[in-house]
């Protein structure tokens, strides 16, 4: 299990014996690394420099060192990765290879050396939904702060204990920087050796690969498999192409991944129309966030097919890097930018003649386009083999595909399911599938699942038809519905309920204004020419309305929870300020103009509308301040006993302002002595 990517137990809190704590002549502490080889050791680049000298040190399953020398360092921009070969190997059996797999939403555990000296811990860890970098990597969310000697360290997959990538530590220097995880496949494509080493199914299908067979099963003219990637490409599909590749940059919210989708009823929106300065961007960004993605290309459209191959090219996390195809010779039609996601930030695609460079800085898009995780061509294969391929991207097959057999489809969908983690899928020739239904069956639940899908159709006709009802069409109208009864609740109850209070206390409620003004606003414009195009599945910004919703939600709930106890405040403090009037008009025989100028003054403040709270306490500090001061009067506490101010029979109660004809005499001592002459 060793050898093919696991670290033994899965759960144990030991250290495994493919870790290696990196340190530099100096004695300081570089960070970490894998042993993915027995001569061999992964880290990151910023721990040496090309050529450096630095020791490897295992802490299991016995503790040793190798001296070891940096023979391929990518930059940090590049890759961010480097290679140290061991002068001898490393422990027997140590070595642990790199495993393909799907990265989005996984749970992984990281085993770093935070100290210089002694064993090293384990530190659980969550990646990120979309891409940050140009080359697949994710963003990590430790569950502690990451330290230095995490850098280079081996992220192991929470369930199946397989190496998903190594740890690249954030750029102190970059704003709102981060760990982040370099896949294994990103790994391989900027480290041609280590693509040796890394196991599992590659991310696109044989088929699918440029320079392979046509889609559709057959070789066309031009398209030798194995020979050069065809030389022609259609402008406008790879665009469209790119821009899903590329995704929202914040991400897209699927309200149906692991929720309860019984769904409610919409009600017809009601409200004041937008602010003109308020008015709701509705140009795509670039970017293009939905969740299914179905287009059409025909068998015979060869020149659609080539552009679908090479954009799966480039969204390849392995094959679009430095180990990748190397560039072909002169290309008709080619992206002028060298990558489909660089029209993304300039959308006219001009065709040139010019050879396509390899991906690299000078080409990156402008936005950081998200990864493929599975690209499969489905034509002639059945359910089963799509599920087995899916669920062994997504880590939920630990002993492979050969322990499947019988009627193991249905306990593979299950696992999928369960899984926590999410991929980005590319099915081609859906339609041409064993059984097309029971396919759209599957593809649905992957849909609710939270999966990224584009689907690729053949032909016209009844499957792609049932593929855009019941995959795009009816989940835009299930949340179109969610979306418009949140803004009816937003622009309703909860706009309601923060006026009311607002029209008792004055707080700053800029914020939660500015975000009804805008629910207001996308309301207006789902009530329109936008909410037709909604329940058509062709609104691309739905995902952006959402969160305006939600924001929206968020500011005016935090906005009322806020006011609240401004308002129970100042029912105290009118119940004080009218306690000590009474209390001081039971005391004084005549008109006070002094205090009942400050009465006053403090009782219009509070019964203001809205009420200035902090002018309104000052003045009801400064009311029974004077009081105070006037006589000792405060109300009694609410617990303290009625004084008895009745006549006995012994006469009436003492008075002790009445004066007394006795001289003063002094007390005892203490209790029981003689007074003092």
């Amino acid at each position: 299990m060793e050898a093919e990517g696991g670290v033994g137990g899965r759960g144990s809190e030991e250290a495994p014996p493919w870790a290696v704590r990196v340190r530099r002549s100096d004695g300081t502490i570089a960070g970490s690394g894998v042993l993915v080889a027995p001569e061999w050791v992964l880290t990151h680049a910023g721990a040496v420099v090309e050529g450096e000298y630095v020791t490897a040190e295992f802490a299991a399953p016995r503790v040793t060192s190798r001296r070891a020398v940096a023979e391929h360092v990518c930059a940090a921009g590049a890759g961010g990765v480097a290679l140290l070969r061991l002068h001898r190997p490393g422990p027997a059996g140590a070595a642990s290879a790199p495993h393909r797999l799907s990265v989005p939403r996984r749970r992984v555990r990281i085993y770093g050396f935070p100290a210089a000296d002694g064993a090293g811990r384990w530190l659980a860890a969550e990646t990120g939904a979309v891409a940050v970098g140009a080359d697949g990597r994710v963003r990590l969310a430790p569950a502690e702060r990451l330290d230095a000697g995490f850098g280079g360290a081996g992220a192991v997959d929470a369930v199946t204990g397989q190496i998903v990538g190594v740890v690249l530590p954030g750029d102190a220097g970059a704003d709102r920087a981060g760990p982040c995880l370099s896949p294994a496949e990103t790994v391989a494509g900027h480290l041609p050796r280590a693509a040796d080493w890394t196991r599992g199914w590659p991310a696109v299908d044989e088929r699918l690969r440029v320079g392979g067979p046509a889609p559709g099963g057959h070789v066309a003219d031009g398209d030798d498999p194995g020979g050069p990637e065809p030389a022609a490409y259609e402008p406008q599909f790879a665009v469209r192409l790119a821009q899903w590749f590329v995704g929202d940059p914040r991400g897209e919210r699927h309200p149906d991944h692991h929720a309860d989708r019984a769904g409610r009823g919409a009600r017809t929106p009601a409200g004041p129309p937008a602010a003109p300065h308020h008015r709701v961007r509705t140009a795509r960004r670039p970017g293009d966030g939905r969740q299914v993605k179905i287009s059409r290309v025909r068998a015979e459209d060869l020149l659609r097919a080539a552009t679908l191959r090479r954009a799966l090219l480039l969204a390849d996390r392995e094959r679009s890097g430095p180990a990748g195809a190397s560039a072909p010779g002169p290309v008709k039609g080619a992206w002028a930018n060298g990558s489909p996601a660089a029209q993304v930030a300039s959308p006219v695609a001009t065709p040139v003649t010019a050879p396509a460079p390899a991906r690299g800085p000078a080409t990156e898009p402008a936005t950081a386009p998200s990864f493929l995780d599975l690209a499969l061509d489905a034509t002639g294969r059945g359910t089963r083999w799509v599920a087995e391929r899916v669920a062994d991207r997504l880590g939920v097959l630990p002993e492979g595909l050969e322990e499947f057999g019988g009627t193991g489809y249905d306990a593979t969908v299950e696992r999928i399911l369960a899984a926590p983690a999410t991929l980005t899928l590319v099915v081609v020739g859906v339609d041409e599938a064993a059984d097309p239904d029971t396919l759209l069956g599957l593809l649905d639940r992957l849909r609710v699942h939270g999966v990224r899908m584009l689907l690729v159709f053949r032909h016209d006709g009844a499957c792609i038809a049932r593929a855009q009802s019941q995959l795009v069409i009816e989940p835009a109208q299930e949340r179109q519905a969610r979306l418009v009864e949140a803004l009816t609740e937003i622009t309703g109850t909860l706009a309601d309920a923060l006026h009311e209070r607002m029209a008792v206390v004055r707080a700053d409620c800029d914020r939660a204004l500015d975000a009804l003004v805008r629910a207001y606003a996308v309301r207006a414009a789902m009530a329109g020419a936008l909410g037709v195009a909604t329940g058509r599945g062709e609104h691309p910004d739905l995902g952006r309305f959402e969160r305006v919703a939600a924001r929206a939600e968020r500011h005016l709930r935090e906005a009322v929870e806020r006011l609240d106890p401004l308002i129970e405040r100042r029912a105290e403090l009118i119940g004080r300020l009218d306690s000590y009037q009474v209390l001081h008009q039971q005391a004084v025989d005549s008109e006070d103009l002094a205090a009942e100028d400050r009465y006053g003054a403090a009782r219009d403040l509070l019964h203001a509308r809205p009420c200035d709270l902090v002018a309104a306490e000052a003045a009801v500090r400064e009311y029974t301040d004077f009081i105070d001061r006037l006589g000792g009067h405060h109300p009694p506490p609410d617990d303290a006993p009625p004084t008895d101010t009745r006549p006995t029979d012994d006469g009436p109660p003492p008075n002790d302002d009445a004066p007394t004809d006795r001289p003063p005499t002094d007390g005892p001592d203490q209790e029981g002595g003689e007074p003092r002459p």
